[in-house]
């Protein structure tokens, strides 16, 4: 609950980002079974359906594989890897893909929280 009300109330869009993700962190310990995760669960998104449907028109057929490696990795690691994606934090554009990020890594990991977690929904 701690991770989920520390991204919730973050005033920083990238700040929030990264604290979603420590929540998966508690049981997907690999990039690969985040995204899996995601993926798997992406069909019970129903407030964030929009931001789903502007990724896929983008080309971002892999909801999970954007939202780890575009966001999280880009986010986290910066500059690392040559070629890698950066999220540029003077940059609208990618404050723009971050907070609709946000909102439907929000609503994903709410369902986490309460379908893996066993957290109740009051």
């Amino acid at each position: 609950m701690g991770f989920f009300r520390e991204g919730f109330s973050a005033n920083s869009p990238y700040y929030k980002y990264l604290s979603y993700f420590k929540i998966l962190n508690i049981k997907c310990k690999t990039g690969t079974e985040h995204k899996k995760w995601i993926n798997n669960n992406i069909e019970h998104i129903t407030k964030a359906k929009h931001v789903i449907v502007n990724l896929k028109r983008d080309g971002f057929d892999d909801i999970g594989e954007y939202l780890y490696h575009n966001g999280r990795n880009a986010l986290s690691h910066a500059n690392v890897q040559k070629g890698e994606p950066i999220v540029d934090v003077c940059s609208y554009t990618h404050w723009q893909n971050i907070v609709c990020g946000n909102e439907l890594l929000e609503e994903l990991i709410e369902y986490f929280m309460i379908n893996e977690l066993s957290v109740p929904n009051y």
